[in-house]
Order: structure tokens, then sequence, then C-alpha cells
């Protein structure tokens, strides 16, 4: 396939991914804003069943079949598994840490994994020419810890790592699946909530106190329709990811995450009080720099998705 012909299927999953990152950007803040007053496995869950139902409506009015079989498909449902873990970590990230704190060092692991599964999956070796701009990005993670470097290794930067680590592999297993499977993006989805929603369902069932919780969300209109809204935004943004996935890699796509510092940046500071200090700009600021470098980099390299 001709160079023109990359930079276009570039293009799209560029467009795609930048969507769903607004997407997931509104979705996280309703669940932050939902966990803050609710256990985190209801939350989920109530998030799961409403991205199940508004798949199947969407599926309806559009006209869009979904196969049965998508229900046993076996990487699906390996997927789906996957998918329960990230969002859980995700949602535990949001509760203990501020957005912009968590994405500064969910965005220095996220390409670094991405780039693992890269070469574990499409077995396509990292260039060495990335290495610099995420060396860049290390110092940007190390300017906003300047005056205690310990805070980088707090359970929640950990929990930030290991986010982007599954994040990285549910991206990396996405892109493998629309190799080997055709199905249509808003089907694929369908065993995430599924699958996820049961497993969640059975946590909210056995932990007694997210079980009352669950009640309680139900019963309170503000907090359920919160929740709904965020299973609304967090479904539209995970088809769009999808989507991107078709047309590129995961250490292709990967940088263009990166854009939800922008969101993050002006959500805390306008919804959660968290003051924007001149270090932490100047870190985030680094951080998308290198980002921006490692997506031109990137944009350079043949694809693993149309070669």
């Amino acid at each position: 396939m001709g160079s023109n012909d990359r930079v276009t299927y570039h293009a799209r999953a560029a467009a795609f991914m930048v969507g769903a990152v607004l997407m997931f950007a509104i979705g996280d803040t309703l669940t932050k804003l939902a966990t803050q007053r609710s256990d985190i496995v209801p939350v989920l869950f109530i998030r799961a069943a409403a991205g199940l139902t508004i798949i199947y409506i969407f599926s309806f009015f559009s006209k869009i079949e979904i196969p049965k079989r998508i229900i046993y498909d076996p990487l699906l449902i390996a997927r789906a598994f996957l998918f329960v873990a990230t969002i859980g970590l995700f949602a535990l990230g949001f509760k203990y840490s501020s957005f912009t704190g968590f994405y500064i060092v969910f965005f220095v692991i996220l390409p670094c994994s991405a780039f693992v599964v890269d070469w574990y999956i499409f077995k396509k070796k990292p260039a060495i020419s990335s290495i610099l701009p995420i060396a860049l990005m290390l110092c940007g993670i190390i300017f906003v810890h300047r005056q205690n470097y310990m805070d980088a290794f707090q359970p929640a930067s950990i929990i930030s790592a290991a986010t982007a680590a599954a994040y990285a592999t549910y991206l990396g297993f996405s892109s493998y699946i629309n190799e080997k499977r055709t199905y249509n993006p808003l089907a694929q989805v369908v065993p995430n909530f599924a699958y996820g929603g049961f497993v969640l369902l059975l946590l909210s069932a056995i932990a007694p106190d997210s079980r009352t919780n669950l009640f309680e969300i139900i019963l309170s209109p503000n907090s359920f329709v919160g929740i709904i809204l965020a299973g609304f935004f967090s479904t539209s943004g995970l088809i769009l990811l999808n989507r991107a996935t078709a047309y590129d890699s995961a250490g292709r796509i990967a940088p263009y995450e990166y854009t939800v510092v922008i969101y993050a940046v002006f959500i805390d500071n306008y919804l959660f009080g968290v003051p924007v200090t001149i270090d932490l700009v100047i870190g985030a600021v680094v951080v998308a720099t290198g980002a921006i470098w490692l997506s031109k980099i990137h944009q350079t390299e043949p694809s693993p998705r149309q070669d």
C-alpha cells in the first residue's frame, strides 16, 4: 500500500482517537463525580448496563445487526475481562488522584506499554528514535514532582502506571481482533458490557456495602442519571476507539490520547478546585511536547494494519 494511503488511514485513526478521548473525558468526569459519593463497583455496573442498553437502542434505530455469535467469540470474551480490569483501574485512579496528576504518569507509561504490545502482537520493533521523546516525557514527570520525588511512587501514581499498561494491552488486543474478525465496531463492544456488567453485578452482590449502595444509587435520580450519562459518553468513546484500532496499531494511535491533558487541567480546576501550579503546567507542556514528537515519529513509520 502506498504512502498516501497509509497517511489517509493514519488520519482517520487519529480523528476517531481524538473523538474517543473527548467522549472518555466527559464520561470519566461524570464517573469521578459519582464515585465521590458512592462505591466504585456499583457505579461501574450501572455504567456498563447503560452502555449495553444504549448500544442495542442505537443498533435498532440504525438497523445495524448485532450477531449472536459475538457473545461466544473467545477473543471478544477475553477482551471483555481485560475491559473490566481496565475501567476498574481507571475509576480507582480517578477516585484517589486528580485528572491531571493521573494522566501525567499515565501518558509516560502508555507509549512504552504500547511499544511492548506492538512488538509482542505484531512483531514490530519500536524505533530507536522513540527513546528521546519518551525521555523528554519522563523529564516532565520529574519536573512535576521536583518538590518531592517520592510523590511519583505513591499508590495513585502506581495505579496510573498499571492503568496505562492495561489500556495499551486493550488497544493492542483490539487491533489484533480487527485483523482476525470483521464485526461492526458497534457490535464488537457488546461482550465488553455484557460480560463486564455480569462481573460487576456479581461483585456488587458479594459485597454487602456495594449491594446497599447500588440500591441507593438507583433510588437517587441525580446520581442515577449522571451515571447513565457517563455510560453514554464512555460507550461512544469505546465505539470510536474500536474504530480507530481498525485503521492503525496501538503504538501509532496511543499518542493521540495526550489531547486529554487539555481537558484534564480544565476539569480539575473548574469542577474539583485543584490548583493549577506552574510546575504542573510546565510538566504537562513538556509531556505533551514529547507526545507530539513521538506521534511525528510514528507517522513516518509503516503501519502494520495496512502493510
